[in-house]
């Protein structure tokens, strides 16, 4: 490493330590339907769904509002170096675009799958996406967070990112103007166009991992916990594969899992409590699995 290259790299790591994980002992769970539940254990796979494809379609559009808020663009009257600086910067931020439909520049955003799970073992709001009616039910399967990353392989053009969502808005304009600054003051430091390029290229990096990792405040409330892969190019070994939901094509990737570093296996509010649980058992047994099954204690409301 290159002694002008340290400080970048210090900086890098720092906000990538912004990212905050859990103990490596904590469970994470996911939820998921019936089917859901049936396709992981029948297939040793979890599904990692493109983040163009989320639930919530409006996530790209809520981090450049963010990013656009919490580094105004700066005009032809400002200072020229903070002014190039900016342009420079806005100009990465837009090669991978993360809030335009895929493009042939648009190489980051193409390349991100997401696993969302959660910090909350009995979570009412989350219980809700699988049981809209008496007859529906949920089910959460738990992990350990060191088995989650763990699982995960990773091919030399690909990035494993994991941590908490932030959902606090006036944190997440903090994280991103600091972001600037500390960037900004190495700039100026810097003199010759490699440099700047290298700079910019660790800064592009660190706004990825944040648009990863910041949401709307409204989804506080499922406490999410991220896993990401992010591929740095075109080529992967890994197949990309596309499952039908609600009449669209949702791309998706695979990683398979150890049954076994299932440690609990939730079920949601339902008036069918005993008998749910005892074809969960069944299952369960079916698969040579000891894995700790549990009620949820929402009460049931319908």
């Amino acid at each position: 490493m290159l002694d002008w290259q340290i400080p970048i790299n210090e900086i890098y790591e720092k906000h990538c330590s912004k990212i905050e994980k859990c103990d490596s002992n904590t469970i994470l769970y996911h939820y998921t339907s019936p089917s859901g539940l049936l396709g992981i254990f029948n297939s040793s796979m979890l599904w990692l769904s493109d983040s163009d494809f989320l639930n919530d379609s409006s996530e790209s559009d809520y981090f450049e509002g963010i990013y656009h808020d919490a580094i105004p663009y700066l005009d032809n009257h400002s200072k020229e170096g903070r002014f190039r600086f900016n342009t420079g910067m806005f100009s990465y931020y837009h090669t991978s675009s993360f809030s335009h439909p895929r493009q042939t520049a648009n190489r980051i955003k193409e390349t991100r799958y997401i696993l969302s799970m959660s910090l909350d073992r009995d979570n009412l709001n989350l219980w809700s996406y699988y049981t809209k009616n008496a007859n529906n039910i949920g089910y959460s399967i738990g992990l350990k967070e060191n088995a989650v990353q763990y699982l995960f392989r990773q091919d030399s053009d690909e990035t494993l990112l994991c941590g908490k969502v932030i959902y606090n808005q006036d944190k997440q304009k903090e994280l991103l103007r600091e972001l600037y600054e500390d960037y900004w003051k190495l700039y100026l430091k810097l003199k010759h166009t490699y440099q700047r390029e290298y700079l910019y290229s660790k800064l592009e990096d660190n706004i990825v991992r944040y648009s990863i990792f910041m949401k709307n405040p409204l989804f506080e409330h499922e406490n999410e916990y991220r896993i990401a892969v992010v591929r740095l190019g075109s080529n992967s070994t890994q197949q990309r594969l596309f499952r039908e939901m609600n009449g669209a094509f949702i791309p998706y990737i695979t990683q398979s899992i150890n049954l076994r570093d299932v440690v609990e296996v939730g079920i949601s509010p339902t008036h069918r409590t005993d008998f749910v649980k005892r074809s969960l058992t069944e299952l369960l047994e079916s698969k040579g699995l000891d894995a700790q099954i549990y009620n949820s204690e929402v009460p049931l409301r319908y």
